[in-house]
Order: C-alpha cells, then sequence, then structure tokens
C-alpha cells in the first residue's frame, strides 16, 4: 500500500510539471496569437486609410481602428470588416470605370494599339496603356494649338481680325465672331464684285464662270475683252481727236474764206455800180437790173441748196454731207448765171429726204450743222429720228416763225 501511494504522488507530481510546462506552452501561443491579431488590426487599419485617400467616400478607417478591430473587440467585428469588403469594391467598380472611359478616349484620339480595358484595369499592365494614351491626347491637343495658331495668323493677315489663344483653348465659340463677321462681309463684298463683273462682261462680249476650275480664266477673258475695248476707244479717240483738228483746221480755212469773199464782195459791189455806171452812160440796158441779186446767207440763196449724204456713223451720232464752206448754189439771171455763198455754218438746219418718198413731200430728219469744212460738213443724228442711209438727198427749209 505504502508502494501505490508512492506511486500516486510520483504520477500526480508528473501531471503538476506537465500541467505546468503545458501552461506555459499555451501563454506564449495566446501571445503570439494577440500580437499577430494587433498586426493583422494595423494593417486593416492601414488598408482603410489608403482606401480613404482622395476617395471622398467618408472615413473608413476612422471605423476599422486598430483598437476597434483588436481580440478585445472580437464581438463587432461582424459589423466592421464587410465595411473594408464594399469599400474594396467600390473601388474596383471605379477603376473599371475609369478604364473603359480611358479606353473611350484613347480609341476617339487615335492611340496606337486600340487601348484595351483589361489591359488598363491590370496592375502591370496599366502604366503602359495609359501612357499611350496620354501622349495621343498630348499630340492631339498640340495639333490642335497649331491649328488655333494657324487660324488666329489667318485672321490677323487676311481680315484684320484678332483671335484670343486662350478663349479658342476653352472652347468659346463667341472668340469667333468677329472672324465669322469678317468672312461674311468678304462673301458680301465678292458678291457685290461678282455682280458687277458679271455686268461688265455683258458689256464687253464675255462671260462670268463663278466654278473654282474657270473662275481665273474667265476672269482673264473679261479683263482681256476690257483691254480690247480700252484699246479701240483709245484709238477712236484719237481718230476724234485727229478729225477735230482738222475740223479746226478747216474752220480756220473756213474763217480766212469768208473773209476773202467779203472782201471779194465788196469788190464785186464796187465793180458792179462801176459797170452800171458805165451802161447807163453807154445807154446800154436790157431790163435785167429789175432782178435782185441774192446776197450771200440769204434765204433764197439757201432755198437752192441740194446736197447728199454721203457718209452715217450710228456708233458716234453723226453724219457727213457733202456741203461745206466753199459750197455755192447759182442764181440764173437772163444767160447768165451767178454763184452764190449760201454761207453754210454750225447751228444752221437742214432736212434729210428719202429719195423714195420724196415726191409725197415727206422727210426722214431734220438735223441741225455741228461742224463745218470745206466741201463738208457734220450733224448730230437725233435720238427720235428714222434709219438715215447714204445717198439721201438733203435740202433747206427756213423755220416758221
Amino acid at each position: 500500500m505504502k508502494i501505490v501511494n508512492i506511486l500516486l504522488s510520483v504520477f500526480i507530481f508528473l501531471l503538476a510539471v506537465a500541467g505546468a510546462v503545458f501552461s506555459y506552452f499555451l501563454f506564449e501561443k495566446r501571445s503570439q496569437f494577440v500580437d499577430g491579431w494587433n498586426k493583422m488590426a494595423a494593417a486593416i487599419h492601414q488598408t482603410a486609410t489608403e482606401l480613404d485617400s482622395g476617395s471622398g467616400a467618408g472615413s473608413l478607417a476612422a471605423e476599422l481602428t486598430p483598437d476597434g478591430l483588436g481580440h478585445k473587440s472580437y464581438a463587432e467585428l461582424d459589423g466592421k470588416l464587410p465595411k473594408l469588403a464594399r469599400r474594396a469594391r467600390q473601388i474596383i467598380l471605379t477603376r473599371n470605370q475609369l478604364a473603359a472611359a480611358l479606353s473611350q478616349i484613347g480609341n476617339a484620339v487615335g492611340a496606337p494599339g486600340n487601348p484595351d480595358v483589361k489591359k488598363l484595369s491590370a496592375l502591370d499592365t496599366y502604366e503602359g496603356e495609359s501612357n499611350k494614351i496620354v501622349r495621343a491626347v498630348s499630340d492631339l491637343i498640340a495639333v490642335r494649338d497649331q491649328m488655333y495658331g494657324y487660324l488666329i495668323q489667318f485672321a490677323r493677315t487676311q481680315y484684320n481680325v484678332s483671335l484670343d489663344l486662350r478663349d479658342l483653348q476653352d472652347g468659346n465659340t463667341a472668340a469667333l465672331m468677329p472672324l465669322l463677321q469678317a468672312v461674311q462681309q468678304e462673301k458680301a463684298r465678292r458678291a457685290t464684285y461678282e455682280s458687277q463683273l458679271r455686268t461688265i462682261a455683258g458689256y464687253v462680249g464675255a462671260s462670268l464662270n463663278t466654278s473654282e476650275a474657270a473662275y481665273a480664266g474667265s476672269v482673264q477673258e473679261i479683263a482681256s475683252a476690257v483691254r480690247n475695248l480700252r484699246d479701240e476707244l483709245r484709238a477712236r479717240e484719237n481718230e476724234l481727236k485727229n478729225t477735230r483738228d482738222e475740223l479746226d483746221t478747216r474752220t480756220r480755212q473756213l474763217e480766212q474764206s469768208r473773209r476773202d469773199v467779203a472782201d471779194r464782195d465788196a469788190l464785186l459791189a464796187e465793180k458792179q455800180e462801176l459797170i452800171a455806171g458805165y451802161r447807163k452812160a453807154l445807154g446800154i440796158d436790157d431790163g435785167l437790173d429789175d432782178i435782185p441779186v441774192w446776197k450771200r446767207g440769204s434765204a433764197e440763196a439757201r432755198a437752192a441748196i441740194v446736197a447728199e449724204v454721203k457718209e452715217v456713223h450710228p456708233d458716234y451720232g453723226y453724219i457727213v454731207i457733202n456741203l461745206g464752206s466753199d459750197s455755192r448754189v447759182k442764181q440764173q439771171i437772163g444767160n447768165r448765171s451767178l454763184e452764190i455763198d449760201p454761207q453754210i455754218e454750225k447751228g444752221l438746219e437742214l432736212v434729210v429726204v428719202d429719195p423714195a418718198i420724196e415726191k409725197d413731200g415727206e422727210f426722214v430728219a431734220r438735223v441741225v450743222v455741228d461742224e463745218v469744212g470745206n466741201g463738208y460738213l457734220t450733224a448730230n443724228i437725233p435720238a427720235d429720228s428714222k434709219k438715215i442711209k447714204p445717198g439721201y438727198k438733203v435740202y433747206w427749209i427756213q423755220a416758221k416763225k
């Protein structure tokens, strides 16, 4: 019995030693477990803090604190830990949406490789894919700004209009209004110019074609026609000047002739008076002295005018008649005929008669002498007259008072 008691005592002692050893190891494991728990709580808190950064979704880290997640708050874990998962899902959803948006932007701006949503969502390929999009957007902005630069330079040099680069970059459409108004004004001016040019083309026998391919050639054709018309006008002006110079010369000659005629008429009158005296002294009287001699420029002398239209110039509005300062009419006295000066002068009114209707007493037109030369005169064609032709007869009819 004594031996049994000793054995039991030894066994109980061994159990006590084993319990003490196991208690020690259990305490060590508990300490390690608590330390790991605290580290996990700190890691969750740090993760929540990172997820909170710039999210704008409220502070999750304030709820998932190390103390709030500690082993002493084990009963609260079921209410707190799911919030971390929800926040992660929200961030993943936002990430995927951003990736999709970046993919659309990349494809819109023509980024190389057609940026893929999966590559933009994956951590290992995100940076490379996003850099492609950034470069493509930067290139597009550079091209846009270059185009704005060209637009600003065009507005300044062509229309003297100033555009603001910042307003254009900001998408301010009102900034383009000065240029738009200048362009509209230019279009209105061009329309007016083309209308007048088309009118000129009609005058010179050309046509205006406003199509892009034929416009320059059409304008050159009009310019050439205008130059030809100008050259012809200058030639006509020179011809007219020469004619006027000749008329001036003929007029001076006419004046001199008139003075000579006056002197000769005076001498003739003197001679006639002397002859009349001789005739009376000799007793010679044939009865012809009772017939009066027509005076120069008298109605009787002018009534004896018979002339003819030699030239007709409707483009310049005048005719040429074979009647001038040296023209004479004949007065028959007995068996003698005297040549009388009807005094053809500027302003004298004549009538033009068509030989075909001369017997009916009708005339084609009344014309007024414009310039007088030796053997010819010019007269303006009346606007309301019938057509005058070369060969028509010309007479003088005394105007009724």
